[in-house]
């Protein structure tokens, strides 16, 4: 699901907005895989994407708060253009979400590795 959204990011003749969310989608779903790695399960509750990216950080270790507070903004952004503001993400916020969201696909696949072997693909 992860590559397909990364794919599906990259497709110019959608807009920058759906580009944007569908990446966000993508960073969603690898935090909800290591929270599932880790023993933990995800709700649909009301704040659910807030807690995937803190747990992410809190999972994979303080050298990873950085890009969970990005992904925090990129939350907010995401909420913004899917329920608010159309119109609003840029070309270039989409480009820099997809190139973090690729290198925390590598994080993650790296880190399943090491610690959860059975796990990774």
């Amino acid at each position: 699901m992860v590559d397909r959204s990364l794919k599906d990011a990259t497709v110019t003749a959608i807009s920058d907005d759906l580009r944007f969310q569908t990446a966000y989608e993508a960073a969603l779903q690898l935090a909800t895989i290591v929270l599932a790695a880790a023993g933990y399960r995800s709700t649909a509750q009301r704040g659910h994407h807030w807690v995937a990216f803190e747990a992410l950080a809190e999972i994979l270790g303080p050298d990873h708060r950085e890009v969970a507070d990005y992904l925090q903004q990129a939350k907010d952004k995401r909420h913004r253009s899917h329920y608010d503001a159309v119109g609003e993400i840029a070309e270039s916020e989409v480009k820099e979400l997809v190139v973090e969201v690729r290198k925390l696909k590598s994080t993650v696949l790296g880190w399943l590795r090491q610690r959860y072997p059975r796990l990774a693909p």
